[in-house]
Protein backbone atom coordinates (compact mmCIF):
# COMPACT_ATOMS: atom_id res chain seq x y z
CA UNK A 1 0.00 0.00 0.00
CA UNK A 2 2.89 2.39 0.74
CA UNK A 3 4.30 1.86 -2.37
CA UNK A 4 0.71 2.45 -4.22
CA UNK A 5 0.50 6.00 -2.14
CA UNK A 6 4.06 6.83 -3.37
CA UNK A 7 3.48 6.42 -6.64
CA UNK A 8 0.43 8.47 -6.91
CA UNK A 9 2.43 11.55 -5.00
CA UNK A 10 5.09 11.31 -7.00
CA UNK A 11 2.93 10.97 -10.48
CA UNK A 12 1.16 14.12 -9.16
CA UNK A 13 4.20 15.86 -7.93
CA UNK A 14 5.95 15.56 -11.08
CA UNK A 15 2.56 16.75 -12.99
CA UNK A 16 2.84 19.84 -10.93
CA UNK A 17 6.70 20.58 -11.45
CA UNK A 18 5.16 20.67 -15.26
CA UNK A 19 2.76 23.28 -14.16
CA UNK A 20 4.75 25.60 -11.85
CA UNK A 21 7.36 25.66 -14.30
CA UNK A 22 5.28 26.68 -17.19
CA UNK A 23 5.74 23.66 -19.30
CA UNK A 24 2.65 22.38 -19.46
CA UNK A 25 -0.52 24.82 -19.17
CA UNK A 26 -2.52 24.97 -15.56
CA UNK A 27 -5.87 24.66 -17.63
CA UNK A 28 -4.90 21.50 -19.43
CA UNK A 29 -4.08 19.87 -16.27
CA UNK A 30 -6.49 21.26 -13.95
CA UNK A 31 -9.26 20.67 -17.17
CA UNK A 32 -8.30 16.77 -17.41
CA UNK A 33 -7.55 16.06 -14.04
CA UNK A 34 -8.67 18.68 -11.19
CA UNK A 35 -11.21 16.93 -9.03
CA UNK A 36 -8.85 13.70 -9.07
CA UNK A 37 -5.89 16.37 -8.13
CA UNK A 38 -8.00 17.82 -5.17
CA UNK A 39 -9.63 13.77 -3.62
CA UNK A 40 -5.39 12.73 -3.96
CA UNK A 41 -4.20 15.08 -2.04
CA UNK A 42 -7.16 15.36 0.59
CA UNK A 43 -6.93 11.50 0.52
CA UNK A 44 -2.61 11.64 1.00
CA UNK A 45 -2.09 14.64 2.23
CA UNK A 46 -2.18 13.04 5.79
CA UNK A 47 0.60 10.91 4.88
CA UNK A 48 2.87 13.62 2.95
CA UNK A 49 3.21 15.73 6.17
CA UNK A 50 3.82 12.74 8.29
CA UNK A 51 6.53 12.26 6.17
CA UNK A 52 7.87 15.88 5.41
CA UNK A 53 8.01 15.33 9.68
CA UNK A 54 10.31 12.74 9.43
CA UNK A 55 12.12 13.59 6.38
CA UNK A 56 12.58 16.30 4.11
CA UNK A 57 9.32 18.67 3.04
CA UNK A 58 8.14 16.01 0.03
CA UNK A 59 5.74 17.11 -2.55
CA UNK A 60 5.77 20.44 -2.66
CA UNK A 61 4.51 20.51 -6.70
CA UNK A 62 1.79 18.25 -5.58
CA UNK A 63 0.65 20.41 -3.08
CA UNK A 64 0.55 23.36 -5.30
CA UNK A 65 -0.90 21.82 -7.90
CA UNK A 66 -3.39 20.73 -5.50
CA UNK A 67 -3.97 24.33 -4.17
CA UNK A 68 -4.52 25.07 -7.92
CA UNK A 69 -6.90 23.29 -8.48
CA UNK A 70 -9.09 23.89 -5.35
CA UNK A 71 -8.96 27.69 -6.55
CA UNK A 72 -9.86 27.08 -10.41
CA UNK A 73 -12.11 24.39 -10.80
CA UNK A 74 -12.42 21.81 -13.38
CA UNK A 75 -16.16 23.16 -14.13
CA UNK A 76 -14.88 26.57 -14.91
CA UNK A 77 -11.60 25.16 -16.98
CA UNK A 78 -14.50 23.72 -18.90
CA UNK A 79 -16.60 26.75 -19.19
CA UNK A 80 -14.12 28.81 -20.12
CA UNK A 81 -13.40 26.67 -23.01
CA UNK A 82 -16.78 26.43 -23.96
CA UNK A 83 -16.32 22.60 -24.53
CA UNK A 84 -19.14 21.07 -26.97
CA UNK A 85 -22.25 18.47 -25.97
CA UNK A 86 -22.76 15.63 -27.97
CA UNK A 87 -25.94 14.13 -26.12
CA UNK A 88 -26.15 10.40 -26.69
Amino acid sequence: MKRDIRRVSLFYDDVGKLVSFGVVEERLIIGSYGLNIVNMWDALAPYIYKERMLTTRAMVYFEDLAARAKARPMDSVHAQLRLGHCPP
